[in-house]
């Protein structure tokens, strides 16, 4: 998958179900952890998606959902 597709991949994914782990994600997309980490990590620091929580418990979130 392209960057663009693996983002879309996520949004259908938080539309279903509310939020997403980066375990989640990487299953998802067939990304290594620690590169699905990276870009669920550059896309909230882009403010497409928002992040609640700590390590190792993170989710990640449809922007304005909380």
């Amino acid at each position: 998958y392209t960057p663009e597709e693996r983002f879309q991949l996520l949004m259908a994914h938080l539309d279903a179900n509310g939020f997403i782990t980066c375990k989640k994600y990487s299953e998802l997309t067939g990304l290594l952890k620690n590169k699905a980490s990276a870009e669920l990590r550059k896309w909230a620091e882009e403010e497409r998606i928002s992040r609640e929580g700590r390590v190792p418990h993170v989710m990640y979130l449809k922007k304005g959902v909380s």
